[in-house]
């Protein structure tokens, strides 16, 4: 049987939520540029892309001044190569290097220390830096830890009290996926959700289906009705807003 773990939360102001947060996830040792950015650890390109999201409080990267893969990033940019169909050629300013490894390395641009607007990945191919993969138009930053999934928020029904919410698994493969935990913060203007899977419900074999997932129904009681109050999906970050279909 599913484990339902309903956790309702009083008040917090918004750096005590990112403690909370915090606790959410970590990443392996070697995978941040430094043990002293605070935050929840957030990817937006997989396991070798999670970062703590306090790297964007930091100053941005210099790539002229960098490293190799600095540089290299640096020279694509310049070059004026396209990262992805379509799009045009991007900045140089704003980038952060939120992922070095001795043979990998993420960047991450944000303008606004909050949102990404371009993710870039390398690798290091015997003694240069190549172009490994970039997200050019963006992407969501959403909580990680690894071995579980935080499903995002796709829908919303309100009765009252009572949240039917829907939560999307991108992975598939049996009929009925297991929730570890439901994390509900309510605030007197918010009530914040954050969803978590069990890990056997995203390493299950056989579970590739063409990127369609699966819709996993998640029922919670707040403290007192949604009202006017703003619902939001907290394993985005930040969170966004999740629009009940009706409410009453």
């Amino acid at each position: 049987m599913p484990r339902h773990n309903i956790m309702n939360r009083a008040v917090l102001p918004l750096a005590v939520l990112s403690l909370v947060l915090a606790a959410c996830g970590q990443a392996s040792p070697d995978s941040a540029t430094s043990s002293r950015a605070a935050g929840p650890v957030v990817s937006c390109g997989g396991p070798d892309a999670a970062f703590p999201v306090g790297l964007l409080s930091e100053e941005p990267t210099n790539l002229d001044k960098g490293d190799d893969a600095d540089r290299a990033l640096l020279a694509e940019l310049q070059d004026g190569q396209t990262f992805g169909a379509g799009e045009g050629r991007l900045p140089t300013t704003d980038w952060f290097r939120v992922v070095s490894r001795d043979d990998y390395a993420a960047w991450v641009r944000s303008a606004d220390q909050r949102t990404v607007v371009a993710s870039v990945e390398f690798e290091l191919d015997g003694r240069d830096w190549q172009y490994l993969r970039s997200a050019p138009a963006g992407c969501p930053l959403r909580l990680f830890e690894p071995g579980v999934e935080f499903a995002p928020l796709s829908g919303a029904k309100v009765r009252g009290s009572t949240l039917n919410l829907t939560a999307s698994s991108g992975s598939c493969g049996a009929e009925e996926r297991s929730i570890d935990e439901v994390q509900v913060t309510e605030t007197a203007e918010s009530v914040t959700v954050v969803v978590r899977l069990q890990p056997e419900a995203v390493a299950e074999k056989g579970s590739a289906c063409a990127g369609v997932g699966i819709s996993v129904p998640v029922k919670v009681e707040l403290k007192e009705p949604l009202g006017s109050r703003t619902l939001l999906d907290g394993a985005e970050v930040p969170a966004v807003e999740v629009k009940p279909d009706s409410a009453a």
